[in-house]
């Protein structure tokens, strides 16, 4: 119904509403626009609505979705068009946070050939607001306006899982510090009003990150694409470069964490693909690395060790890389771990990782309340691009293959780098905490008990907190022999080369515990002689189980016990 200069219309289904005052007298208003979602079976998720004009999306001479070739060489879907569009962003509640005019175009490389495509969503100055002013990540609350985002499609696994990128990169975000990663949070789109399917809501890997993460404008910061660039090729090539050098221009912290990542989630479509790195202009700026479409990630493609595949030179005998312009790339990760000191760090920060958030008991709990946070989703999002809802079984299969992947990988990393660094045997190791901080060779666990390994040939220091006490050990499996102690430092050397060299030990467990002591089984006996150290720490100074107080170190070995007793007056 109409009255005057007012109306009202009944809305039923989700529609897309446009308007604007025309006069004969003055001119036309802004056009205003309002999307009505009746999101049904679709409304536990933040929602997008784009509007635009169709023939921006399927025009053969300008649609960006569109597979005819307006330049008669590609496909207009492999073009950087921009289009004029009306974004809103409704939260989980159904509250419309946003309603702008920007932009959008097609993202991606490969993943574009799929029926759905990823989306760059811009905001742009020009139509009146410069950011989108909204908090999209709950997992970075400082993140409240951007420049831009990205509706994904799942890149290369579009038509499968999806989710193996924002998997990984959230489980690094989650834990590590300094590490730059793009946030993740599901979201369904309507486009012109019609459901278009679940898309993953991310962060650029762009100078709009920078931007966002570090309050940096653009304008004072360089953000390139490339582990070969120029830029940094002249530092990392200067002949005689040292590790101190080195680190007064690169955040070797951050690249260690980053190649933390890239090595455990095996990413073989990296390091001369998938780079963004960034570094503010400022003379004591220093490189830092994003990390980016991490989907191509979990399976070897014919690589038997990764460790191989990144720092293997292509000396005679020793080529993994066979392709210079991807060997190229691979030059930088190969001098710094060269440097003693970042292969130390990255060396233990890997291997604490792998035994604390990167065990199967934190990762797969992960992976699966990812999954079913857009399961529900997947069937109907192939039926609204075309595609058939038999790839459903593509969702289920690959979450298996992940899963399994999950609970395989940190023993075989342990393995691969005890092989390629010289670290010796394997052993399993356990870590019980009982106190407010565990840190591990200088790395503090952060998920719980440590369930991961450790080397013969390398020293473990332990230390930990209650209550403003520290109580420390360093040990040292070399040679069984011995047991030395020094009642001041608390500093505990246990050699175990006699057996680690038959590989009669199958699992080291130190436990600090306050009231009672945990006990735990091998994970690694395969038989009934099972071979076990354990280590404990009674504060209490009451005797259990024959343990005297102090440091107490049970050795199991073929039948044969041998109980040694660290008594120091001085812990408590």
């Amino acid at each position: 119904s109409a009255s005057g200069t007012s109306f009202s219309i009944n809305i039923d289904t989700s529609t897309v509403v446009r308007a604007k005052l025309i006069s004969q007298e003055a001119f036309s208003s802004s056009t205003l626009t309002q999307s009505y979602i009746f999101p049904g079976e679709h409304g536990k998720h933040p929602i997008v609505s784009l509007v635009l004009d169709s023939a921006y999306l399927f025009s053969s001479e300008y649609g960006i979705l569109s597979p005819d070739s307006a330049d008669g060489i590609h496909p207009n879907f492999q073009q950087s068009w921009r289009r004029p569009v009306n974004v809103e962003y409704f939260d989980v509640d159904g509250n419309r946070v946003i309603n702008q005019i920007g932009e959008t175009a097609v993202a991606g490389n490969y993943s574009r050939k799929f029926a759905q495509k990823s989306l760059k969503v811009y905001a742009n100055k020009r139509f009146g607001t410069k950011r989108f002013n909204a908090a999209f990540w709950p997992e970075k609350p400082i993140v409240t306006a951007v420049k831009s985002f990205v509706l994904r499609n799942g890149g290369n696994r579009c038509e499968d899982f999806r989710i193996e990128d924002a998997f990984v990169q959230r489980i690094f975000g989650s834990y590590v510090d300094s590490i730059d990663y793009q946030a993740y949070s599901p979201c369904v789109c309507y486009i012109n009003g019609d459901y278009k399917g679940i898309y993953g809501l991310r962060e650029r890997s762009n100078e709009d990150y920078v931007e966002a993460n570090y309050a940096i404008d653009d304008d004072s910061i360089i953000c390139v694409g490339m582990m070969a660039n120029t830029r940094l090729e002249k530092i990392y090539q200067k002949e005689g470069i040292t590790y101190g050098e080195m680190a007064s221009k690169v955040d070797v912290y951050n690249f260690a964490n980053y190649l933390t990542a890239e090595v455990f989630a095996t990413n073989w479509d990296w390091p001369h693909n998938n780079v963004s790195l960034w570094k503010p202009l400022s003379k004591e700026g220093k490189w830092k690395w994003i990390l980016k479409d991490m989907d191509e990630v979990y399976a070897r493609k014919g690589i038997a060790n990764f460790f191989d595949f990144l720092f293997l030179n292509g000396e005679e005998g020793e080529k993994v890389i066979s392709i210079p312009r991807k060997a190229r790339h691979h030059q930088f990760p190969i001098v710094m771990i060269g440097f003693p000191e970042f292969r130390k760090s990255f060396v233990e920060k890997l291997s604490v990782y792998l035994g604390d958030f990167l065990k199967p008991a934190v990762t797969i709990p992960l992976l699966k309340t990812m999954k079913d946070e857009i399961e529900d989703e997947i069937i109907p999002t192939h039926e609204a691009w075309g595609r058939p809802a038999s790839l459903y079984n593509k969702f289920t299969s690959r979450m298996e293959a992940v899963e399994r992947y999950l609970n395989v990988r940190p023993m075989e990393t342990y393995q691969e780098m005890a092989g390629f660094f010289d670290l010796g045997y394997v052993f399993g190791l356990k870590v019980n905490i009982g106190s407010d901080k565990v840190i591990l060779n200088d790395v503090e666990l952060k998920a719980g008990n440590f369930d991961g390994a450790y080397y013969s040939n390398y020293p473990l220091h332990f230390k930990s907190s209650t209550s403003g006490k520290i109580w420390e050990m360093t040990v040292y499996y070399s040679d069984l022999s011995t047991l030395k102690y020094d009642l001041q430092s608390d500093d505990v050397s246990i050699n175990f080369s006699e057996y680690a060299a038959k590989g009669d030990i199958d699992r080291v467990e130190i436990s600090r515990v306050e009231n009672e002591w945990i006990t735990t089984e091998s994970l690694f006996a395969s038989t009934d002689n099972i071979n076990k150290v354990v280590a404990v720490y009674s504060p209490s100074g009451v005797k259990r189980n024959g343990l005297e107080k102090g440091l107490n170190i049970v050795v199991y070995s073929n039948g044969d016990i041998r109980k040694y007793v660290h008594k120091n007056p001085n812990m408590r």
